[in-house]
């Protein structure tokens, strides 16, 4: 069996790597990056991080 996992944010991620870490196949599959607020984005040749306080600050 094979567990599907829709969301490669933090969760998705958590559960794929303990079903993985149980020897249990997993496919994961996201629209967009993987890793969700845990990545970071370049502007103006800055990096910033896109962490978790973007959740609470309301992305400001």
């Amino acid at each position: 069996m094979t567990i599907g996992i829709i969301g490669g944010g933090l969760s998705g991620l958590t559960a794929a790597a303990l079903f993985a870490k149980q020897g249990t196949p997993v496919t994961l599959w996201d629209a967009g990056l993987l890793g969700g607020r845990a990545t970071s984005q370049t502007v103006k040749g800055f990096t910033f991080n896109y962490g978790a306080h973007a959740i609470y600050m309301g992305d400001y």
